[in-house]
C-alpha cells in the first residue's frame, strides 16, 4: 500500500509540474501574440498616414490646379 501512495504521489507532482510547463508556455505564446498585434498595429497606421498624407497632398494640388 505504502507503494501505491509514493507511485500516487510521484504522479501528482509531475501533473503539478506538467500544468506548471504549459501555463508558462501558454503565457509566453500569449505575450508574443500581443506584442507580434501591436507591431502590426503600428505598421498599420503608419500606412494609415503615409496615405492621407499622399491624399492631402493630391487634394492640395487639384484645389491649386483648379
Amino acid at each position: 500500500m505504502n507503494e501505491m501512495e509514493k507511485m500516487l504521489s510521484d504522479f501528482k507532482q509531475s501533473q503539478r509540474e506538467l500544468e506548471q510547463s504549459l501555463l508558462k508556455a501558454m503565457e509566453e505564446e500569449y505575450h508574443n501574440k500581443i506584442h507580434l498585434m501591436q507591431s502590426e498595429l503600428k505598421r498599420l497606421d503608419t500606412l494609415k498616414n503615409e496615405d492621407l498624407k499622399k491624399a492631402t497632398g493630391t487634394t492640395a494640388k487639384t484645389k491649386i490646379e483648379s
